[in-house]
């Protein structure tokens, strides 16, 4: 895989956790003064930062056998 196409999914990946329609729990919770609660207040960020890391650990070792 060409690294400029591992950039593109990185960045796609990143327009995802940006987007206006993806909400995270926890940055609800936080607008709602942090009340005690029983729901889940997960962040979901971290499962799109998740994905960045393993596509720029790969982009690193492409570049690194380039």
């Amino acid at each position: 895989m060409k690294t400029q196409k591992i950039e593109d999914i990185i960045e796609n990946v990143r327009d995802l956790r940006d987007a206006d329609y993806h909400v995270c729990n926890y940055s609800v919770w936080q607008s709602k003064g942090e009340p005690d609660t029983k729901d889940n207040i997960d962040c979901s960020c971290e499962d799109f930062d998740l994905v960045i890391d393993k596509l720029e650990l790969l982009l690193y070792e492409q570049k690194k056998y380039a």
